[in-house]
C-alpha cells in the first residue's frame, strides 16, 4: 500500500494524499495533545496543511505546524480529553 501512495505522491502530488488522510481522520475541532521533543501542547485539530503538517490550534489563538512528534486525539469539543 505504501508503494501505491509513493507513486500517487511523485506523479500527482500531495493533494490526493491530503484528501485521503482527511477523509480517514477526526474532523477539525478535536482536542489534541501534541508531545514534541522539548514541549507538550494542547489544542484542536485544525486540519493538514498544503505541505502535510498538522495545524494545531492553541487555545490562546495561535496556531502551530506539527510535522514530527507523538499526537493524541481527545473528544470532539472536550477541552479536558487531551490533558487539558
Amino acid at each position: 500500500a505504501l508503494d501505491i501512495w509513493l507513486e500517487v505522491w511523485e506523479t500527482r502530488g500531495f493533494a490526493l494524499i491530503r484528501e485521503a488522510w482527511l477523509a480517514r481522520t477526526f474532523a477539525p475541532g478535536y482536542s489534541i495533545q501534541a508531545n514534541l521533543p522539548r514541549e507538550t501542547l494542547h489544542g484542536t485539530f485544525g486540519g493538514i496543511d498544503d505541505d502535510g503538517a498538522l495545524i494545531l490550534l492553541l487555545h490562546n489563538g495561535d496556531n502551530r505546524l506539527i510535522t514530527a512528534g507523538d499526537v493524541f486525539f481527545g473528544q470532539e469539543g472536550d477541552s479536558n480529553a487531551a490533558g487539558n
